[in-house]
């Protein structure tokens, strides 16, 4: 178990590390606004961009795995490779074949892996202490409503959300990490007083 005077003095090396990097977390939080903004922009160019570019993913990892089964040295491991690296050939292949079922499948999955990040966020900022959790428990439950908002309204609105999400996402990333830095901030100066 950890004594209060060993997690305040975990929690202010933290703060100190976040803050003597705060120009990198400040541009990483800013870039990550401006992204979701322009993703907001344009959310069917990036619905279709996203699961375009995930079929391709998958499609070369399955001719690297396919090719490496070569290689493995054991037939265990040459079955293995072959038969993982054939099916990702196969889904990378199907994704962009078909895109647009591609899409409603992926934004179903996407729901389960924002509501599952989500609580994930929360109850991590709820039991743990750390700069920023409170900002974190706010970032969780956005990615939760996020989550099952995509999930009610599937698969009508497979084309768009995903873009719209992403969007969201991305801006709620990036504001969590800009207060962050501040919270940093704050809490360093605390610990400077003591």
């Amino acid at each position: 178990m950890v004594r209060t005077g060993d997690r305040e003095t975990e929690m202010e090396a933290e703060a100190n590390e976040i803050y003597h990097h705060q120009a990198l977390y400040i541009a990483l939080g800013i870039i990550l606004i401006i992204g979701g903004i322009l993703s907001l922009g344009s959310v069917v160019f990036i619905s279709f961009a996203s699961i375009l570019f995930f079929g391709w993913l998958l499609l070369i990892a399955g001719i690297v795995q396919v090719f490496a089964s070569f290689f493995t040295g054991k037939w265990s491991s040459f079955f293995l490779f072959l038969f993982t690296g054939g099916l990702s050939f196969i889904f990378g292949v199907l994704i962009i074949s078909n895109p647009v079922v591609s899409i409603g499948t992926l934004t179903l999955l996407l729901s389960l892996i924002l509501l599952v990040g989500g609580i994930f966020r929360m109850v991590t900022a709820a039991v743990m202490q750390f700069p920023g959790r409170g900002w974190t428990f706010i970032y969780g439950m956005i990615t939760t409503f996020l989550g099952i908002l995509i999930w009610r309204q599937w698969p009508a609105s497979s084309l768009w959300v995903i873009g719209l999400f992403i969007g969201i996402e991305l801006i709620a990333s990036g504001f969590a990490t800009v207060m962050t830095v501040f919270e940093s901030r704050k809490l360093t100066y605390q610990y400077s007083k003591k």
